[in-house]
């Protein structure tokens, strides 16, 4: 399959420069390179991290050319047509709401919250890291930047990054996951950041790392490097944080 090409802003990865050249279209647009999140955003009129939450995008500084990106202009439309004002009788509900009940609602929810931006900086790490490896030629058994294989390139990045030791081979990755409480997830649930396995419960054989919009950054096959592609077959996909 055809590499993808990265774009990188705010942050610096080996290898790759942007130019500028947002071209807008209706509700949504294709990446173009020297296009940025920044830059699409100031065209709709709204802010790099809206477009992140609207779009996915684990981080608001990598975005890849063939990325389509929802600029939420028709979203925006909608909800501005179906707003409805709170009823006197809503806003009693509210104020009648006892502190103890705020409190463990906030508690709660400020609990998720942590836990959701947990993960989304994983993830977000994972991708931005294993992303500086890209070009590295694929060898069997391989687990160091001269050269990795699928699960090679995987366990190296989150050592790097301090994460929890997965195991060396895709299969033993896959089952420390399940051990650890994540359940796998169709590829059409994937988010980025996830990692993708092949073969089935129990019977993983090779694997990569989402990216989102269909693709993934992988360590292929003999003969080739680490590169972007396509997502091929059926993955399942596991989400994790550190």
């Amino acid at each position: 399959m055809n590499k993808k090409e990265l774009l990188i802003t705010g942050a610096t990865l080996a290898g790759f420069v942007t130019l500028g050249g947002v071209q807008a279209n209706a509700d949504q647009i294709t990446v173009k390179r020297g296009d940025t999140l920044n830059q699409i955003a100031a065209t709709y009129n709204t802010t790099a991290a809206n477009l992140a939450a609207i779009n996915h995008i684990v981080n608001p500084n990598l975005i890849y050319v063939g990325q389509i990106v929802d600029t939420g202009t028709q979203a925006a439309a909608t909800n501005s047509t179906n707003v409805q004002p709170q009823t006197s009788s809503e806003t009693q509900v509210t104020e009648n709401t006892t502190d103890n009940q705020t409190a463990a609602v906030t508690t709660d929810a400020s609990s998720e919250t942590n836990a959701q931006v947990e993960q989304l900086y994983a993830k977000n790490a994972l991708i931005s890291t294993a992303s500086q490896y890209i070009g590295v030629p694929y060898v069997w058994g391989g687990s160091t930047p001269s050269g990795f294989d699928c699960s090679g390139l995987v366990q190296y990045v989150r050592n790097q990054l301090g994460f929890t030791n997965l195991g060396r081979t895709t299969y033993q990755q896959a089952a420390t996951l399940r051990a650890m409480g994540y359940q796998p997830k169709t590829v059409a649930q994937a988010e980025p950041g996830d990692l993708l396995f092949w073969g089935g419960t129990g019977n993983e054989y090779h694997e990569a790392i989402y990216i989102g919009n269909g693709q993934m950054l992988v360590a292929p096959q003999p003969g080739m490097n680490v590169e972007i592609e396509n997502v091929w077959g059926n993955p399942q996909a596991y989400s994790f944080t550190k």
